[in-house]
């Protein structure tokens, strides 16, 4: 099978210890529980080491986050502001007491998910919501990575709730 703008390498075309790591990670995933609700395996190609951007692609990437940034800070602005379509935009299937919640804090930290496009990086989906932390931990065990200071700025926020929507039902949790 070919995916149409992905540059990857069949597992039957590689040995050794390449594919003793693609193996090891794969397998780190799966102990770490990761899954993906509807796949029986992942909907994506398990890689043998990190991917390792070039200086022009991390400069890309800053520039987008803080692009991300001065267009949340905006939103917010307009929200306070009243602007109705974005009230009616955000506030869409909104339960009414998370609705305007903590206007008077700016975004501090997000997700971006990014696919390098011919070496090109477009945003496919901004999360400030991480529900992927638990994948993020298994990634430092499949890739032998660390990303403590990203969970130290979590530590850093003095963050008192999170809100969870899961199963369609809301959930509170409390510090």
């Amino acid at each position: 099978m070919h995916i149409e703008g992905v540059n990857f390498t069949l597992k039957d075309n590689i040995g050794g210890e390449k594919l003793e790591s693609a193996h090891y990670a794969l397998n780190e995933f799966q102990k770490a529980g990761v899954t993906f609700k509807g796949y029986s395996s992942f909907p994506w190609l398990v890689g043998t080491s990190p991917y390792k951007t070039s200086p022009n692609t991390q400069k890309q990437l800053l520039e987008a986050g803080q692009s991300v940034f001065m267009f949340i800070d905006t939103i917010q602005r307009l929200y306070k502001e009243g602007n109705a379509a974005v009230r009616d935009v955000l506030d869409l299937n909104t339960p009414p007491d998370l609705a305007g919640l903590q206007l008077d804090k700016n975004i501090v930290t997000f997700r971006l998910d990014v696919v390098l496009e011919k070496g090109v990086p477009r945003i496919t989906e901004i999360e400030e919501i991480y529900g992927n932390v638990g994948k993020l931990h298994a990634m430092e065990r499949a890739y032998n990575l660390q990303f403590s200071r990203l969970f130290e700025n979590f530590a850093e926020q003095h963050i008192e709730q999170i809100y969870v929507d899961e199963k369609r039902e809301l959930a509170k949790f409390g510090a």
